[in-house]
């Protein structure tokens, strides 16, 4: 079996970790995980991808898109710092600011997907541990990604209910700051030393997430076997 894993960083798993490797099986995995992307982005991709002779064999595609659309737009409102490193780059991005461009660019990429003779599996955006984040924005898009699988009978994966049922008591909150050298350093940390992924969960008592967004390794281990499921 051969899958496409079509996603942004929460699928690349250079931040946190990827639910990839929690597939298990015999599988051959394209690892199609590119940080920071949209839906936008996606589709892009997505267009050239099922051209692409080196892909063929991939008939399964794994989606797992979105966050960036609510993620952006929320940072370049964190401080006058964070807009200016932001709101350039959503607009070029082409993030989704309303949920009707969101339901439109994530409904338009399936059907892409679709009509290329692709069977897909949806994971929904995840459980978000940033102060201040808008979790019920997030909320409400994950409810448009559902209905939508639904409607296409696709299967759907609910990354946050799965992070929520192991979540425990500890639903601590991480602050990105006011400038976002941290993001820096924690990016080139995780980079060079993987192995500190779940230190700086562990560090910073967050049950999920290393940083407030990306996976720890409970919470890609649990979204990894929710999704072999499907398989």
């Amino acid at each position: 079996m051969s899958i496409l894993c079509l996603g942004d960083s929460l699928t690349y798993g250079s931040y946190g970790y990827s639910y990839i490797p929690f597939l298990g099986g015999n599988i051959n995995v394209y690892n199609r995980g590119v940080n920071g992307d949209t839906i936008a982005g996606a589709f892009k991709r997505a267009k050239r991808y099922v051209a692409d002779k080196r892909y063929q064999d991939a008939d399964t595609y794994i989606v797992s898109i979105g966050t960036n659309d609510c993620l952006l737009p929320f940072l370049s409102g964190l401080s006058p710092l964070w807009a200016t490193q932001m709101k350039l780059r959503f607009i070029w991005q082409k993030c989704c600011l309303s949920q009707a461009q969101f339901a439109q660019a994530y409904e338009a990429l399936i059907d892409l997907l679709i009509q290329n003779g692709k069977r897909v599996i949806v994971i929904g955006l995840p459980y978000m541990q940033i102060k201040g984040f808008p979790t019920c924005e997030l909320i409400l898009r994950n409810q448009l990604i559902e209905k939508l699988a639904k409607r296409k009978s696709l299967n759907y994966v609910d990354a946050r209910q799965i992070q929520c049922g192991i979540a425990g008591s500890c639903q601590n909150v991480h602050s990105w700051g006011c400038c976002g050298l941290a993001r820096v350093f924690d990016g080139a940390l995780m980079h060079l030393l993987p192995g500190t992924k779940d230190w700086l969960s562990q560090k910073r008592n967050l049950s999920l997430t290393v940083d407030g967004c990306h996976y720890n390794s409970a919470s890609a281990k649990a979204i990894g076997e929710a999704v072999r499921v499907h398989l």
